[in-house]
């Protein structure tokens, strides 16, 4: 175990004793099978100043083991206060590049492109495992395409919105670049 975590969450608390003396479940997270992570049942729009997720974590196994990791380490307030809170809207500016850069230069023109889009998307992000902590906007991205499927307009325009930005800020950079282009062959 780490510096950091043993220092900062764990503490004194005895693994495999919990609170009441209860024997408790535990593993070696680094030693074991993926624990997988899933957001779906998170709410659009229901956490910090109606502008962000209200972050519903939940765990695959869930298991005691599982759970002794979480109660121990404060798994579920990490994240949602180190990386999904802070993330979330950077991550819908790199869903945007990422489409207008691989996919199209237009946004999407229905609920079924969008869909599409937000699949290849998590497809795309479930490559990088574990790395930088891809697995939380992949899982991310997985919550936001099953609520636009099941129609979610605030997040499919603000998804839109998000793409529409980017290209206007791409079609802007290109209109300067032609323009800077055209002044220097007049010099």
């Amino acid at each position: 175990m780490g510096n950091k975590c043993n220092s900062r969450y764990k503490i004194a608390q005895d693994i495999l004793w919990g609170k009441g003396g209860m024997r408790r479940k535990a593993f070696n997270p680094y030693n074991h099978s993926v624990v997988q992570i899933s957001l779906d049942d998170s709410e659009p729009f229901a956490g910090k100043n109606g502008q962000i997720p209200r972050w519903v974590i939940g765990f695959e196994p869930d298991c005691d083991e599982v759970s002794t990791w979480n109660d121990v380490f404060e798994i579920r307030d990490r994240y949602v206060r180190d990386v999904l809170d802070d993330s979330f809207k950077s991550w819908l500016d790199d869903f945007a590049n990422w489409h207008c850069s691989v996919l199209a230069p237009s946004a999407p023109n229905d609920i079924s492109e969008l869909t599409d889009s937000l699949e290849r998307y998590f497809g795309y992000l479930v490559e990088y495992g574990f790395k930088d902590r891809v697995f939380l906007k992949a899982a991310t991205f997985r919550m936001i395409q099953k609520q636009c499927q099941l129609g979610n307009q605030r997040l499919i325009n603000l998804i839109n919105r998000t793409v529409l930005g980017r290209l206007s800020q791409k079609a802007l950079i290109s209109s300067n670049s032609d323009r800077d282009a055209a002044t220097v062959r007049s010099l």
